[in-house]
């Protein structure tokens, strides 16, 4: 059974509306593990503020066309969210390695991640997720330092700036890829017959052609006065390639032979879908 299964993503689905994700980037350059070889105001001056990497933060997260993207330039608040996401940085640091002939900057930066839901107040990470960005290990990554180079010169101070941006853009990327493993579309099963299924859910709900998902059927219990999901049972794999705006058409690819698909499933995406980032 895939990740991303909760009932706040099952009530979505019932809605058949797109999951709203509201996104917020704190503590760039305000760190106390922050060692950068280079002044804030070099930062500031090729655009790596707070306000502008939230921006590519948000910007990374949208790329995988499947929630609607908010941010606090927005009208939409985090309370008429579905989801918010808190990211910062919590470290970074640049270290200079000295090669043959040249020398050569490493930049690594470590972000903090945090999902929650909205409407249940739940963590969709039980911690905060670190990950890390690192930029100028590979080859051809990175400035290339000759060794009479002055790390005061203002070329080699913003080529080091340019450095940070790459890693922090790297720690995004990275972020962005675990937060589409969790946070997935959902759909809802309306029609079954031998070869096929019909959905609620289409590009308005964050799914897109050729998606593949996996129809289970779910029930729900109370625990403590809340509702939570008490079982899920995987039954089918299914492809959409018919995938409308509202609505998407999927062929059985695997099924359980123990069960039948039934109107009333739900369906959520595969690993391989999650992960996977098309801009058709």
């Amino acid at each position: 059974m895939p990740a991303g299964v909760d009932l706040g993503r099952l009530r979505l689905a019932d809605e058949a509306r797109m999951t709203k994700v509201y996104v917020q980037m704190t503590g760039i350059g305000e760190g106390p593990d922050e060692k950068l070889l280079f002044p804030p105001h070099v930062a500031s001056a090729i655009g790596v503020t707070n306000r502008q990497m939230g921006r590519r933060f948000m910007d990374m997260i949208s790329r995988g066309r499947r929630f609607e993207v908010y941010d606090d330039t927005t009208t939409v608040t985090r309370e008429q969210s579905d989801i918010v996401i808190d990211g910062m940085i919590t470290a970074a640091t640049q270290d200079i390695q000295d090669l043959r002939i040249m020398r050569k900057p490493h930049t690594t930066v470590r972000m903090s991640v945090q999902m929650k839901d909205v409407t249940t107040g739940l963590l969709l990470f039980p911690a905060p997720v670190a990950i890390d960005g690192t930029y100028g290990s590979a080859q051809g990554e990175g400035t290339v330092l000759q060794p009479s180079a002055s790390l005061n010169d203002p070329s080699v101070q913003r080529s080091l700036a340019n450095d940070y941006e790459r890693a922090l853009e790297k720690a995004f990327d990275a972020a962005a890829q675990r937060i589409w493993t969790v946070l997935r579309p959902l759909a809802r099963v309306t029609y079954v017959d031998t070869t096929s299924i019909d959905l609620i859910g289409g590009s308005r709900n964050g799914l897109q052609s050729g998606d593949e998902l996996v129809v289970f059927s779910a029930t729900t219990t109370q625990v403590g006065g809340r509702d939570v999901i008490q079982h899920t049972q995987p039954i089918a794999v299914v492809r959409c390639d018919g995938v409308g705006t509202d609505t998407s058409q999927c062929d059985i690819i695997r099924r359980d032979p123990r069960f039948t698909p039934q109107p009333g499933n739900y369906a959520v995406l595969t690993d391989s879908s999650a992960a996977g980032v098309r801009n058709e």
